[in-house]
């Protein structure tokens, strides 16, 4: 881990296991009030045994799935250009259903996956609040889904990740360190 005290992002490893078995740490959260959940719903997603594990935790979840937004499984070169030119409009929608998310009474945190849509604006309006947002990232590069991730990684109170190296990488500190000083 690396923080400091003042909402800072701290980092956490997860290694030597596959992300698929982090709720194993869920165990006694049913006593929680709603848990806002954004991540994929795709049969076999890290997102989805997560959700699922929550459940039966006895959590309660308001979800937001990414790829009600985003059509990710358009594969020809046309489709594709389309997503790409909707794809700022598709971000607004999408933050703005996360958004909704605020309005739950006794909210507990945010438990992003990815996050590859969400606007750092989004993000603020949570902290603002003082709802914890928590990140689980199983990539091997923030840059992997867009320049998001990237951007928002300073306003998640908690970063998850399954690669010891991002812990480490001074360009990761770097970053975050010049984004929360711009702030």
């Amino acid at each position: 881990f690396f923080s400091s005290r003042r909402r800072h992002t701290r980092y956490g490893t997860v290694t030597g296991v596959q992300t698929c078995a982090l709720p194993i740490w869920i165990s006694q959260l049913s006593d929680f009030g709603p848990i806002g959940f954004l991540g994929a719903d795709w049969w076999g997603s890290d997102a989805r045994a997560t959700a699922v594990a929550l459940r039966r935790s006895g959590c309660l979840l308001v979800e937001r799935h990414y790829e009600d937004y985003f059509p990710n499984r358009w594969r020809s070169w046309p489709l594709k250009l389309v997503r790409r030119l909707l794809r700022p409009a598709i971000e607004r929608e999408y933050n703005a259903a996360v958004r909704e998310i605020l309005s739950v009474d006794s909210l507990e945190f945010l438990l992003v996956f990815k996050g590859m849509l969400l606007h750092r604006s989004t993000l603020q309006l949570f902290r603002q609040k003082r709802i914890p947002v928590y990140l689980i990232y199983p990539d091997v590069s923030f840059h992997d889904h867009g320049g998001n991730i990237w951007d928002c990684l300073p306003y998640y109170d908690c970063v998850f990740t399954t690669k010891s190296y991002h812990a480490h990488d001074p360009r990761v500190e770097g970053h975050v360190r010049q984004l929360r000083s711009e702030e």
